[in-house]
């Protein structure tokens, strides 16, 4: 026998628990926009800095024009990399706090699973990365 289409933990948004994923939302989306302004002063501050990057390898024993060349170009490379994730990242905490927001303010329960959903990829993504790091830094402790 099928009963009615039901909420599979029956759980209920109260006034409480709106008002607290209500403010959730809020510092999410705070940090969302935080982390994006500080990627835009990284890139303006590395693009800034760019000429001053040959003295600095010079610096530490660098001398060959083409190795230093060729370092620019890693920093460059993974600095493009970094801030590409970081950006998709917080697009996806951004638009899940929004959805939760609005999906509360509506009481639209569509709009409150797509934040969620948002929420979940921003986690599923932290939760990558942050496998990945373990892993190079074991692989790092035994490479020494």
């Amino acid at each position: 026998m099928m009963e009615d289409k039901q909420s599979f933990l029956d759980l209920e948004v109260d006034e409480q628990v709106s008002t607290q994923l209500t403010e959730a939302s809020r510092w999410a989306k705070f940090l969302g926009v935080v982390v994006l302004i500080a990627l835009g002063i990284t890139v303006l501050m590395f693009g800034m800095l760019w000429n001053r990057l040959d003295e600095l390898f010079r610096s530490y024993g660098e001398t060959d024009v083409e190795s230093i060349r060729q370092t620019k170009i890693g920093f460059v490379f993974f600095l493009v990399i970094i801030v590409v994730v970081c950006a998709i990242m917080m697009s996806f905490l951004i638009k899940g706090a929004n959805s939760i927001r609005a999906g509360i303010r509506r009481k639209d329960q569509a709009l409150f699973n797509i934040g969620l959903g948002q929420f979940r990829n921003y986690l599923a993504m932290m939760g990558v990365i942050s496998v990945l790091l373990l892993l190079f830094s074991l692989i790092g402790f035994f490479v020494r």
